[in-house]
């Protein structure tokens, strides 16, 4: 049985319902899911729940799982799914503790790998969250799965020399997540305590009772109640994506996944198509969840968990302090009308009812180097045209800011100065902006690549930046959108 490979043991569980098969599948990936729930959720009892729960998940969508995928990454993802459903109740209190003691333990020297992995732990998976797919893979495979680096290029399906880039790449990423935090760790020392603690044996009695549940045993009410709502949520991301997200979307949204999820058993039936899709972040603009299908309002990469209204009544996605980082859809302030700060409304603006307005981070909260950004994650392989605009909200006409266009790490597109440029202005577009050589137009993506429309603060003080953005996303054949 340990011979065979994940994809081998799917599709005996998938096909005959095989209990060792799902048996090996458990005991080569309990101790991974665990730990990374329990880094999550704080505590055991909840933790062995949402590690039941993804097995449960994993028992249903074994059928649909593409032959690529790495087994490890989507439990991985399933698992910080799952556990985010757990703990959004009370999510800002959980954030503002982890980022307290991250900013606590930088006071401390890093004189040992434990106190190292103190400061990598509670912000470890957000991170993670934040790297593309294939990314976030090559880590997993690499650090939390011990894989060599000529097997970590086998299941990427690239080189072993494209494999250490990506680890590499990867690294250099969560690595400056950390500073952004205060936590400066050289390279060795993140990877190293990720190695070597990221993964801790599970419970021994959990793997029995995930097995037992498959082969009809009772399952936890708390299990059964954390994977029907991650398969809502999966189901519900999939529907987004077949007919958007938008306002006049959304009615038939719900009453589609309330009859496909009318019990825990229902079955997922989502057409797939490989037709062209055009994605537009006004149009698909959503004040009611975030993530947003393919769509994310974020604070450095980290979905914005709190809906806000601001400074003239605008609902919006907020991340930093209040008024401050953030994204929004509304109407726009009216001449002669005062702001929160009494601040008489009478500077000139481009500001239309029903613009999406992003606001960067003011100096005093790391402005300079934090940034706001809407980014949006690649559903099928394929190539994207890429087209929109920036301009000045002209709110404060002192203040400025710099955007870019990031497509897989890569920045195509750029413009270090917003001040007096108005939404019909040439140099608005994002076309007139591109870095040297780049295209917007047949750019290759990969599933789960992300493209981001990135803001951040060049002057003291945050400031207001219209944006337009459109992808259109024309999927390889073979590689269907859901």
């Amino acid at each position: 049985m340990r011979t065979l490979t994940d994809n081998q043991l799917l599709e005996a569980w998938a096909a005959r319902r095989s209990d060792p098969a799902f048996s090996e599948l458990v005991r080569r990936y309990v101790d991974l899911v665990h730990s990374a729930a329990l880094r999550q959720v704080g505590g055991p009892p909840l933790a062995d729940d949402v590690a039941q729960a993804v097995f449960l998940v994993l028992a249903r969508k074994a059928a649909s799982l593409r032959r690529t995928t790495a087994l490890a990454g989507w439990l991985y993802r399933t698992t910080r799914l799952t556990a985010l459903g757990s703990i959004r109740s009370d999510a800002r209190r959980r954030q503002r503790e982890r980022e307290a003691a991250a900013m606590n333990s930088t006071t401390h020297a890093l004189d040992s790998e434990n106190s190292t992995w103190t400061q990598v732990a509670p912000l470890l998976d957000e991170a993670m969250a934040t790297l593309p797919e294939s990314d976030r893979n090559a880590l997993l495979l690499r650090f939390f799965q011990a894989k060599p680096m000529d097997a970590v290029g086998e299941h990427l399906g690239v080189s072993e020399e494209a494999a250490k880039k990506r680890v590499s790449r990867a690294v250099d990423r969560i690595r400056a997540y950390f500073a952004r935090r205060g936590v400066t760790l050289s390279a060795a020392a993140l990877t190293g305590a990720v190695a070597h603690n990221a993964v801790q044996a599970a419970p021994a009695s959990l793997a029995a009772k995930i097995a037992a549940a498959q082969a009809g045993a009772a399952v936890s009410g708390g299990a059964a109640a954390l994977a029907a709502a991650a398969l809502r949520q999966m189901l519900w991301a999939k529907l987004c994506l077949a007919f958007g997200c938008g306002a006049a979307a959304v009615a038939t949204v719900v009453v589609l996944s309330s009859l496909l999820l009318a019990g825990f058993g229902a079955t997922e039936k989502v057409a797939a198509s490989e037709a062209p899709r055009t994605y537009n972040l006004t149009a698909d603009w959503s004040n009611s969840t975030n993530p947003n299908g393919v769509w994310s309002y974020n604070l450095d990469n980290e979905p914005m968990a709190e809906l806000q209204t601001y400074w003239w009544g605008q609902a919006g996605w907020g991340g930093g302090p209040p008024g401050d980082g953030c994204i929004m859809k509304g109407n726009a302030p009216k001449e002669g009308t005062k702001d929160p700060t009494g601040r008489l409304q009478t500077q000139a603006h481009d500001w239309q009812d029903g613009d999406v307005m992003m606001h960067s981070l003011s100096t005093p909260y790391g402005g300079e180097t934090r940034f706001v950004n809407a980014s949006w994650t690649s559903p099928a392989d394929g190539t994207i045209d890429i087209s929109g605009r920036a301009w000045d909200g002209q709110i404060f006409p002192e203040r400025d800011i710099i955007w870019s266009l990031i497509v897989d790490g890569q920045t195509i597109a750029e413009r270090s100065s917003v001040r007096g440029i108005f939404r019909t202005d040439k140099a608005a577009k994002f076309s007139a902006n591109v870095v040297g050589n780049r295209s917007l137009t047949g750019i290759s993506i990969s599933k789960g690549a992300v493209v981001e429309l990135r803001v951040a603060t060049v002057t003291d003080y945050g400031h207001f930046v219209g944006v337009e953005e459109q992808i259109k996303l024309k999927p390889k054949p073979g590689s269907a959108v859901p």
